[in-house]
């Protein structure tokens, strides 16, 4: 293939590995994080829509230096008689 679409980025949490084998084989280190070594500059979307902005301040102040941006609004995340 000459394309492919990936959907994750180097910033999300990194694998779990319990052998010590595969972590000196480089398999604590996930996909992400290598292309990027690999210098392929991965495309990232700057628009969230699964949180409530209140939640996605910090995903974005702490792994993505502030830019990611909310495609809803805290009045839409709302749930209707909910008690809360």
């Amino acid at each position: 293939a000459k394309q492919v679409i990936m959907v994750g980025d180097h910033c999300q949490l990194g694998p779990v590995v319990m052998c010590k084998k595969a972590a000196k084989a480089g398999m604590s280190r996930s996909l992400f994080e290598r292309l990027i070594l690999l210098n392929i500059r991965p495309v990232r979307l700057q628009v969230q829509y699964r949180m409530h902005p209140a939640l996605s301040e910090f995903p974005s102040n702490t792994f993505y230096e502030g830019s990611l941006q909310n495609g809803v609004t805290a009045e839409e995340r709302r749930r209707p008689n909910f008690p809360f």
